[in-house]
């Protein structure tokens, strides 16, 4: 009896941290948008599957790290600028995301409309 008892605790363990780990497999990459006003050059994230995250070609914005809860984005990350740093976490609006678009709002509006890298 203590042996499928180990077994079952050990199967829910596994199949806990398997769904832990593909939460935010639809998002992991870098995704990039235009710099309105700069040709050519782009900016965006890179999610890691361990839950970190870079802001690309950002040099106010360092964004550290994210959670995906659902529908729910939320960017950790420090700002730096006018002297001042500050860590801040923003919490987004998943609008859009697929294989190839990532789009989040905030209060109803579009603030990051990303293309999969």
């Amino acid at each position: 009896m203590r042996i499928n008892k180990r077994i079952i605790i050990i199967a829910g363990l596994s199949c806990l941290i398997a769904g832990c780990q593909t939460k935010n497999k639809d998002i992991i990459g870098i995704w990039t948008e235009p710099i309105v006003g700069q040709v050519g050059k782009k900016q965006g994230i890179e999610f890691n599957k361990d839950g970190s995250a870079k802001s690309i070609n950002m040099a106010t914005l360092v964004i550290k790290s994210y959670i995906k809860e659902g529908n729910k984005l939320k960017l950790v990350s420090k700002s730096i600028g006018n002297g001042n740093e500050f860590m801040d976490t923003m919490t987004y609006d998943i609008t859009t995301l697929n294989e190839k678009e990532l789009k989040l709002s905030y209060k109803g509006n579009v603030v990051w409309d990303l293309k999969k890298k």
